[in-house]
């Protein structure tokens, strides 16, 4: 008679079509140990932003193996923001888990964040806020010239409309100086 070859590969093969989507955690492979899951698991990475790279978006390099992996974080995140790197989680046997990089913006010495809106301190001199004048308010990048009213008293705030962070779509939330 004539003898048939099986192929092992191959019947592992159909045991993992069979068994892919119906828990294959559980599937044991030839050698014994638990077959690699259809989906790797997701991966949640802490970062840690400065309000200015909050502002403008930024870039990290993400150590993952042997590899260097490019995350690009838009401008506007607040603390929470799950960033999704696609299939970087970790290795399953059809496809990658995603890398989600949770971020924390760290404070600022010169601005409390309230949602898109920012405040700043300025220190005004009893002379200028007497008599008025200008002063330089910070901007998260950069500052602006703002003129002083006569008898502007401690605690007035002014705001700057669109002068806050970004929000998406080409909004900005506002900047509020209050004077001191």
């Amino acid at each position: 008679g004539r003898t048939t070859q099986v192929d092992p590969g191959a019947f592992e093969d159909l045991m993992k079509s069979f068994f892919g989507g119906l828990g294959s955690d559980d599937v044991m492979s030839r050698r014994g140990r638990r077959a690699r899951p259809a989906r790797g698991d997701d991966i949640d990475h802490p970062i840690s932003i400065t309000l200015r790279e909050a502002f403008e978006g930024t870039t990290r390099y993400i150590t993952k193996g042997a590899r260097r992996v490019k995350a690009d974080i838009p401008a506007g995140v607040t603390d929470g923001t799950r960033v999704r790197l696609r299939g970087e989680g970790d290795a399953g046997a059809q496809a990658n888990g995603d890398l989600f990089l949770v971020i924390s913006v760290d404070p600022d010495p010169n601005f409390v964040r309230d949602g898109n809106n920012l405040t700043t301190e300025v220190k005004v001199d009893v002379f200028t806020a007497m008599l008025g004048g200008q002063v330089n308010v910070p901007l998260v990048v950069g500052s602006v010239k703002m003129t002083i009213p006569p008898g502007t008293s401690s605690g007035r705030k002014f705001r700057f409309g669109g002068k806050g962070m970004p929000a998406g779509k080409g909004e900005s939330g506002d900047l509020y100086a209050r004077i001191l």
